[in-house]
């Protein structure tokens, strides 16, 4: 009989260490190989380096992007509401001309990429990136599994990222007074 208490005792204390796990804001060290801590949300520069990006997965007629910059690269996906959110507006920006931009998406299916992408009017050139290449790429400046995030180019380097989802076209343009 005093067992039963005792296992609900842990299975409560199992419940709660799993969802704290589940939960906060991942953090980056920023001692680690001259990485810049990468926080919440929003823009944050980081030390210049130069990136290669996974192009050879286009979708449609996707051309390479021309990493002189300014360049914004989005990672997205077609499942995440807050990337679909966003996609509107930068396909905005990029068809008026402010930013190019060059999109990857996670998807696993090029078709619900693709609908994505109809659905939302945008016409920059996407590639597919469902095993998170770019993300990679960005060695732990942006978490591997957070979408939608954002990394600016310039001059063929990354100086940098956006965390969260895009609001407002201001905030997508104050990623281009960071120099």
């Amino acid at each position: 009989m005093p067992q039963r208490p005792l296992r609900l005792a842990l299975l409560a204390l199992l419940g709660t260490l799993t969802l704290s796990a589940c939960g906060g804001t991942t953090y980056f060290d920023s001692s680690v190989d001259g990485r810049q801590p990468a926080l919440g949300s929003g823009w944050t520069k980081v030390k210049p380096f130069e990136i290669t990006l996974p192009t050879d997965e286009p979708i449609d007629d996707a051309t390479d992007p021309d990493l002189t910059g300014p360049l914004l690269v989005n990672l997205w996906a077609s499942f995440c509401t807050p990337c679909k959110t966003e996609l509107p507006l930068l396909a905005k920006l990029a068809k008026d001309g402010t930013l190019a931009v060059a999109g990857f998406t996670r998807d696993r299916s090029e078709d619900k990429a693709r609908e994505a992408l109809a659905t939302a009017g945008v016409t920059y050139p996407n590639w597919m990136d469902n095993d998170a290449r770019v993300a990679v790429a960005l060695d732990g400046r942006v978490p591997i599994n957070q979408i939608p995030s954002s990394a600016l180019i310039r001059d063929g380097k990354v100086v940098a990222v956006h965390i969260g989802e895009f609001k407002s076209t201001k905030d997508v343009l104050e990623g281009l007074e960071l120099k």
